[in-house]
Formats: C-alpha cells, sequence, structure tokens
C-alpha cells in the first residue's frame, strides 16, 4: 500500500507542473536592476522549504513592483514571520507575494492604518476585493525593507499557483548563473536493525573534496545515502540551495527531487526528507535517499523502494550522486560501497514495546500526563519511549520519546497541575528542555486539573509558573530638552518566560498604533496626528503569555 501511495504522488508530480507555461508570462521584475539572490526557491531551511527567492537590496526604501496585472487581494503585517507583507491575485490565477517590507505605497499605507486603527491592532491579517486597489503590470506597490523575521535588507518574493502552492520564481525570471553548485558531504545510513556501514550500526558521514571519494564503504543489509550540496551565484556571495539530486546506483536511477513547487500543507515534511539529528545538532542540511511513509512532497520524480538499497551479494558497487541547479549546471560525486553478506549482533534492544502506527491515532498515559497523538501525527511507524524523572517543584520532568525524531503534525501534552497550588494555576506554563539545556515556552489551556498544549517537539516537558510581568527599557524618548528632531519614540521590552502575548499603546488617552519587532524586542510608536506639538503623554501596557502585565509611562515632546 506505500508503494502504491508513492507511484501515485510521483506521477502526480510529473504530470501536474508546465514550465513552459511559466516561461512563457513575460513577468517584470519586482525591483530594479540586477535580481541578486541571498536565498532561493526550497532552500532547505529550520522546519520549513524556502518559499521563494531572497531578493537582496542592501538598504532599505527601494521601490517594489507588481510583475503583471492584477489587484492586491491580501495585506499582513506581523510582529515576526514576513513582517510588512503583501500578495497580488493576478489575472493568469497566479499570486505573487513580497515580504519584509519597510512600507506599503501612500494609498495602500493609508488605508491599512485606517484598518489598523479601526481594529485597534498592529497585527492584521486582511482580505480585499478586487476593486479596492487594482495593479498593471509593473507598477509600485511598496518599499523594500527588513521586517519581520528578517537579519539584512532583502525581499522576500513568492509566485503561488491558484492552490496557493508555491512555485519556483526561477522559471519566470532570468538570473545570471554560470556556477556549479558545490558537493560538501556524502552520508550512508542503515535502514534496519540488523544493517550496518562500516560494521557498525550507525551512520557516517565523508566530507567531499572532488568528484571522487577514495575511500571504500562496506555495507550490509538495507541501506540508504545522502548527500549536503550547495548552490553558488554570479555577483553575490551566498550559499543557495540546490534545484535537482539524482542518485544512482550502478548506473541505476534510484532517486530523482526537483524543486519545482511544494505545498505549504506539507512544508513540515522537509524534516522527513533530511537527517534531521545532524540538522539540529550540527546543522548540516543533508538531503537523504529514503522516502518515509508519510512523507507527501511534491519534489519527488522518481523513486524505487523508497529510497532504500538492499546489499548482500558480496561485491563492489558504484554509487553516483548528481546535483544541478536551475540552470543545468551540475556537480557529481562517485564513491564504491563493498557489499557483504555477513551477519552481525549488535545488541540492538527496545526501551518500549509500545508500537505507534502513523496512520491511526495513538494514545499513551501515565500517572500525571496523558498524550494523544492524531492520525499521521508520526512520518513513519516507531516504538515508543517514555521516561519520569523527579525533582521538579510543580510537576515530574516527562522524557517524551527524542528529540531527534521529527514529527510532521501536531501532538497533545496533557500534563497534571496537581502540584501548582490553586493561585498559580492561572500562570502555569508547560516547558520543554532540549539538547542545548534551552528552554521552550508552551502557554496552554487548563482543562480540568491538566494543562493541555499542542506541539509538533518531542523532548523533556514538565510545568512551570510565571509570575514575573516583561521588564521595560526606553531607548528613544524625545524631550524637550533634546533639540534633535525625532519622528518616533521606542522602547525594548522582554519577557522571562511565557513570552509576550499582547500590547496596546496609548497617546494622550487615545490608542495609537505601537510597532512590535520581535526580533529585537522593540516596540516603535511613530508620530502620527495623535500627538500634537509639545508635550505628550505615552503609555504602554504589556502582557505576557500569562497575562502577567506591566504598564509603562513617560512624556514626550514634539519639536
Amino acid at each position: 500500500m506505500k508503494k502504491i501511495f508513492i507511484i501515485i504522488v510521483l506521477l502526480l508530480n510529473l504530470f501536474s507542473f508546465d514550465v513552459n507555461s511559466c516561461k512563457s508570462q513575460n513577468y517584470v521584475k519586482p525591483l530594479d536592476g540586477r535580481l541578486l539572490l541571498s536565498g532561493n526557491f526550497c532552500e532547505l531551511r529550520s522546519n520549513h522549504f524556502h518559499g521563494g527567492l531572497d531578493l537582496r537590496t542592501g538598504i532599505v526604501g527601494k521601490s517594489v513592483y507588481a510583475p503583471t496585472d492584477g489587484y492586491v487581494c491580501r495585506i499582513k503585517i506581523s510582529r515576526s514571520g514576513y513582517g510588512y507583507a503583501i500578495y497580488l491575485k493576478h489575472s493568469d490565477g497566479r499570486i505573487s507575494a513580497y515580504g519584509h517590507l519597510q512600507r506599503y505605497r501612500k494609498d495602500i499605507d493609508r488605508w491599512v492604518k485606517n484598518k489598523q486603527y479601526e481594529m485597534q491592532e498592529f497585527e492584521v491579517d486582511l482580505y480585499l476585493d478586487s476593486n479596492i486597489f487594482p495593479v498593471k503590470k509593473g507598477e509600485l506597490i511598496a518599499y523594500s525593507g527588513n521586517s519581520g523575521y528578517s537579519f539584512g535588507p532583502h525581499v522576500h518574493f513568492e509566485i503561488r499557483n491558484e492552490n496557493d502552492e508555491p512555485l519556483n520564481p526561477q522559471f519566470f525570471y532570468n538570473v545570471q548563473d554560470d556556477l556549479p553548485p558545490k558537493i560538501k558531504t556524502i552520508a550512508v545510513y542503515p535502514a534496519s536493525d540488523k544493517s550496518y556501514v562500516n560494521n557498525e550500526h550507525r551512520s557516517i558521514t565523508i566530507p567531499v573534496s572532488g568528484e571522487y571519494v577514495a575511500n571504500e564503504i562496506t555495507v550490509h543489509g538495507a541501506i540508504y545515502f545522502g548527500i549536503e550540496a550547495y548552490d553558488y551565484l554570479n555577483y553575490i556571495n551566498s550559499r543557495n540551495g540546490i534545484y535537482s539530486v539524482k542518485l544512482f546506483v550502478d548506473n541505476k536511477l534510484i532517486l530523482h527531487t526537483e524543486n519545482r513547487k511544494f505545498s505549504y500543507e506539507h512544508g513540515r515534511d522537509i524534516n522527513s526528507m533530511i537527517d534531521y539529528k545532524r540538522r539540529k545538532t550540527t546543522n548540516m542540511r543533508i538531503q537523504h535517499s529514503y522516502i518515509a511513509p508519510n512523507n507527501e512532497l511534491y519534489q519527488y520524480q522518481k523513486s524505487e523502494n523508497q529510497g532504500i538499497i538492499e546489499f548482500y551479494d558480496n561485491k563492489v558497487h558504484k554509487v553516483k550522486y548528481v546535483v544541478a541547479d536551475i540552470k543545468g549546471n551540475q556537480a557529481s560525486v562517485s564513491f564504491r560501497v563493498k557489499s557483504t553478506s555477513e551477519d552481525k549482533d549488535f545488541g540492538i534492544k527496545r526501551d518500549s514495546s509500545v508500537l505507534f502506527y502513523y496512520d491511526r491515532e495513538n494514545n499513551f498515559s501515565q500517572p500525571g500526563i496523558s498524550i494523544h497523538f492524531p492520525e499521521k501525527t508520526l512520518f513513519e511507524n516507531m516504538f515508543f519511549d517514555f521516561k519520569t524523572f523527579g525533582g521538579k517543584k510543580y510537576a515530574p520532568m516527562y522524557k517524551i520519546h527524542d528529540e531527534f525524531v521529527a514529527l510532521k503534525n501536531y501532538y497533545l501534552i496533557s500534563i497534571s497541575l496537581a502540584g501548582v497550588a490553586n493561585s498559580l494555576k492561572e500562570k502555569a506554563v508547560v516547558v520543554r528542555k532540549n539538547f542545548e539545556n534551552k528552554t521552550e515556552t508552551y502557554c496552554g489551556e487548563i482543562n480540568g486539573d491538566y494543562l493541555s498544549i499542542w506541539t509538533r517537539s518531542f523532548g523533556f516537558y514538565s510545568i512551570a509558573v510565571d509570575t514575573l510581568p516583561p521588564v521595560v527599557t526606553p531607548q528613544n524618548i524625545p524631550t524637550v530638552a533634546n533639540k534633535k528632531i525625532s519622528k518616533h519614540l521606542k522602547v525594548r521590552a522582554t519577557d522571562n518566560l511565557s513570552g509576550i502575548k499582547n500590547w496596546a499603546g496609548f497617546v494622550n488617552g487615545q490608542w495609537v498604533i505601537v510597532e512590535y519587532n520581535k526580533k529585537n524586542n522593540e516596540f516603535t510608536y511613530y508620530f502620527d496626528d495623535k500627538a500634537k506639538h509639545g508635550q505628550n503623554k505615552f503609555k504602554l501596557m504589556i502582557y505576557d503569555g500569562v497575562n502577567n502585565l506591566t504598564i509603562y509611562e513617560t512624556g514626550f515632546y514634539v519639536h
């Protein structure tokens, strides 16, 4: 059944994307001048594929244009993510998206601010009818910036099909690239308990410095392979993702992937496509050949036996990887594996006999905790591991499986609040410790005597209590003594545990737009008609995840 599903997916991928129809559109560029890519389509990012092109600008405030006729269909402003973003619906049915903007053009900006004041919210997600802001090909729509989760001036640019699935924008634009990709690492993995690599039941990685790897690798049983490779472009010093990967064993094509398009619905499946543990621990981006049963990515163009090869014949086999960018520039690496029929007993013992199935619901409970996995939460079947450790103030520390095992979807954890005083239960949060001893905090929902959260990570979980409000530090407060003309007021705010949830700013008693930049923990009020010439009063109310409140008040002067 698994093989039938994968074959259907592969056939759909082959016939569901018309490259020539993209190239015939003759879209204009979203920016003036040469397009310089600091990030390309489907790069392997943390927990997601990169959905478009990152167009480096060097500065903020560059003009951004509509690629073809259409209308503004959506405007979204958020504290993180794409920050200031705008979406256009085009006459050919496609959608273009632009993120990390500085601002919109004047009439759009004015309309958005009116909506923000009407809703009394900085963060908005607005859907527009076609008659509000129609646009023509090449028309100005916005200005480039560095808003949201961006760490350098650029525009994130996407083209999506009518199903809201991102397409590779380089099918629409000619970005000069005469440079081949570079292969950095190959990897070899045992795929079963009795498989081994170089006489050990563990995976290996080998650095690559040319087209051939001299080391002959001994393998036995079910094996799959992996590769780390990057692409490089003219005129810009940045490391980008590759477009296609082909794996051959004895000249037979075993796996072929291409980054033509993907679906946000299956974007989390990237963690099944890569070596998830090495990505977490070393930041290596190794794409492996194994396709898990619940991996639904579009990128797979061909696959034999889910990317697994059986080695028992005592022969030497040639393995070759060929990677390419979208321009057809290629790089390859070849290496040899010596197959052996010799069985070895590695004494592998399961810590648990509880088998969870990826294609059905799974439930687990112990005193003080219950766990629910909806259908298709897992990428494949697994033996579930669970342990309880004492010594924590409000609840035990629960080890839920292995944090280096990736999950496709959310699962539900409910932890007892029996150890938390009634007066503190509303301040309780779930905390997760990772392998670096860093803490992640989840603000959940109290159900009876349990605190419940949805998460997509395994690891160590417990209960903590947050009674401390956010801390505010002024950064730029214009005063009457300060003759330097300022057009804004800025403060920083941090929270020790549950994080900043909501905020509201007021000038002279009236609600005003206060921007929150999460990456810098900054709150900024840009002076508008609510601030009068002379002395003004500013009030900022900041709530953390469990509603601890800080009220910051100050006077400021508008010269």
